[in-house]
């Protein structure tokens, strides 16, 4: 027959009462915990990604500003490929063209590290995302984007359709051409969009 003290009894109930007792407390404190590192684990993730979008972004900023400068400098043709790196960014929302900054030093400056008055910058935002770039662009100020003039008839431009940087650049394919003639000082750039995009 086992025998149980009063003093023993009261200890048994006591313990067993108190890990009753703590076992929701300890599970609220462990769910809080990990609430706590799945937030800032997704913040992380989501700036990770962000930051890796935004390189993306402006590695193709890049390569539209060489092609488009070599055009306007060496009257030369160009052809590539305006990209979304990853699918990033939803296109719908994005505002992405050239844009002519005129009587405005300060901003030039900032951009372009310049005194000029007036600079072409490739300009690149996604307003509810808060992301924005601005790519400076080496053109001379009275560089020209022209629709009207552009040849279209050559075999290598089937398929494509001219358009206005200056008022959406969308992804796909693109050809760049200076159509001055010569003896004209000044760029008259023509670009071609393929319809079919890339």
């Amino acid at each position: 027959m086992v025998k149980f003290t009063s003093k023993s009894f009261l200890k048994k109930i006591f313990f067993s009462s108190n890990g009753q007792m703590s076992a929701p407390f300890e599970l609220l404190v462990a769910v809080i915990i990990m609430s706590f590192v799945m937030i800032v684990g997704s913040q992380m993730l989501g700036s990770a990604n962000r930051e890796v979008c935004i390189n993306g972004i402006d590695k193709e900023m890049s390569n539209f500003k060489n092609m488009l400068e070599d055009t306007a400098t060496r009257q030369s043709s160009n052809r590539f490929i305006f990209d979304n790196p990853n699918d990033c960014y939803d296109e719908k929302n994005a505002i992405i063209r050239i844009e002519k900054i005129s009587d405005n030093p300060k901003r030039c400056s900032a951009i372009c590290a310049t005194a000029n008055n007036t600079c072409f910058i490739m300009l690149f935002a996604i307003t509810k995302a808060g992301i924005g770039k601005e790519k400076c662009l080496n053109l001379s100020q009275y560089t020209s984007f022209i629709t009207e003039g552009c040849d279209s008839s050559s075999d290598d431009l089937a398929g494509y359709r001219v358009i206005d940087p200056t008022t959406k650049i969308n992804v796909g394919s693109y050809i760049l051409r200076n159509m001055a003639k010569a003896g004209e000082t000044y760029p008259k750039i023509c670009t071609y969009y393929s319809v079919s995009g890339k």
